[in-house]
């Protein structure tokens, strides 16, 4: 599990994922609208589909099952309805200490979708998360802790 853990760590290294800063205009929606950031989360996950590395691969199989899609099935969803069910999941999943996202960014990558919200720490310090959700939006895994 240890050496599935430092391939995720080498696959963020090799793509870079610079820091994240938070929108500033008000939405009414509970999508973030694609920005810097999204294009650095398609980027980082263009990078692990494609990658080849033999750890990398079975981290992206086995742990957050994510299998290979087309760059062109990689896009930020904008749909409010969708975002509000990832954003129910996200809320269930990541321990926040007390705090609720009211948005998040998601990305669908072919028929599973990537929910972050950068501005938010987890409660118990680590790092923000990306969670993993299926076309029923029901959480698969977590990556980025």
């Amino acid at each position: 599990m240890k050496t599935l853990y430092l391939a995720a760590l080498a696959a963020f290294a090799l793509v870079g994922v610079p820091p994240f800063v938070a929108p500033t205009r008000h939405f009414d929606s509970a999508c973030y609208p694609a920005d810097a950031y999204t294009a650095r989360q398609i980027s980082t996950l263009k990078g692990i589909f494609a990658s080849t590395d033999t750890l990398v691969v079975a981290w992206r199989q086995s742990t957050v099952h994510l299998l290979p899609v087309a760059d062109s099935a990689i896009e930020v969803v904008s749909d409010s309805t969708k975002c509000s069910r990832a954003l129910a999941t996200f809320n269930r999943a990541v321990n926040l200490g007390g705090a609720t996202a009211t948005r998040l960014y998601l990305i669908r990558a072919g028929v599973m979708y990537v929910a972050s919200n950068p501005a938010l720490t987890p409660g118990d310090g680590e790092l923000p998360s990306q969670l993993v959700l299926d076309s029923t939006f029901a959480h698969v895994a977590t990556y980025g802790r």
